[in-house]
């Protein structure tokens, strides 16, 4: 059976257990990279550019803001690699 959508009412949802569990593991990540990017990364950076256009920016607060955001892009970093392995995984039928 073919791993996309058929008339036939196959599907990733007729998939056996191990290759349905790499799809539902990618589907998370790219879930958990989206939430991550819109809601927070994509604020942190306009934040951080509102406040570089300021005057006088509060360089505290830009120092913060990007230690924040360091650490969630690190993590974003993490969960891409793992996205390639979850990927390269299912593509072998391991």
């Amino acid at each position: 059976m073919s791993p996309h959508f058929s008339k036939d009412g196959g599907g990733f949802a007729a998939l056996s257990w191990p290759q349905y569990a790499w799809v539902a593991a990618a589907l998370v990540l790219v879930v958990l990279m989206t939430i991550q990017g819109i809601g927070y990364l994509l604020p942190t950076n306009l934040r951080v550019c509102l406040e570089l256009q300021k005057d006088n920016p509060d360089n505290a607060r830009i120092g913060a803001l990007t230690n924040r955001y360091f650490f969630a892009v690190a993590l974003q970093g993490v969960m891409q690699i793992v996205t390639i392995i979850v990927m390269a995984r299912l593509a072998t039928g391991v």
